[in-house]
């Protein structure tokens, strides 16, 4: 398997497995795909992305006829196939969580009065504008209906995770706004606090 491919290479030899696109075709299911919310990408980089595999002969294109006019259109090949299947057996990298809100948070209580309570507020709104993206992308999967055989599960299944990721999110926010409104002021108190969610016993007294 060639080391340059990205796991974008892949994504797209995963669209391409299930039938021939165009580089405008992938571009747009991507953007459209709810994968976009945890591997977004640039388009330019997607629409290169299909030259790149056939140099590599992971794809092969042909000319297709819509309409009066003709398109470059992509198609998986058997070593593109074996290269997807190799990838998918291989390991993968850990899930990172990058959010400078949560980098401001921890330090709040060195800006003004209430940054602390801006920083919740700000976490909030992104949670909202998530969901609501959540929601763009389900609705536009469902207005481009298509079922792939053998995929269903995957679908529902990454639909799911984000659900559930945004409901953790707001159980933690509920959970962060109390806390703000009453804060944890007495050192034992927070390592006590620390010992429960680490799943640890209660430190016995001396």
């Amino acid at each position: 398997m060639n080391k340059k491919l990205t796991p974008t290479s892949f994504a797209l030899l995963g669209f391409l497995s299930r039938q021939p696109y165009s580089a405008y075709t992938l571009a747009e299911r991507m953007k459209n795909s709810i994968i976009r919310a945890v591997w977004p990408r640039a388009e330019s980089a997607i629409y290169n992305e299909p030259k790149i595999l056939q140099k590599q002969g992971l794809v092969e294109s042909f000319q297709e006829k819509t309409g009066k006019r003709s398109r470059k259109t992509y198609r998986l090949t058997a070593a593109g196939q074996q290269a997807l299947r190799e990838w998918l057996a291989s390991d993968c990298a850990p899930m990172r969580i990058e959010y400078e809100a949560l980098v401001r948070l921890m330090f709040s209580q060195f800006g003004e009065p209430g940054e602390l309570e801006r920083c919740l507020q700000r976490i909030e709104n992104d949670l909202a504008t998530e969901q609501q993206l959540t929601t763009y992308g389900i609705q536009a999967e469902l207005g481009n209906w298509r079922v792939f055989p053998g995929s269903e599960t995957q679908q529902v299944l990454l639909i799911s995770f984000f659900r559930h990721l945004q409901q953790a999110k707001q159980a933690w926010l509920e959970e962060a706004k109390a806390l703000a409104a009453n804060p944890i002021t007495n050192p034992e108190d927070a390592k006590a606090r620390y010992r429960e969610l680490a799943g640890l016993a209660p430190a016995t007294k001396k």
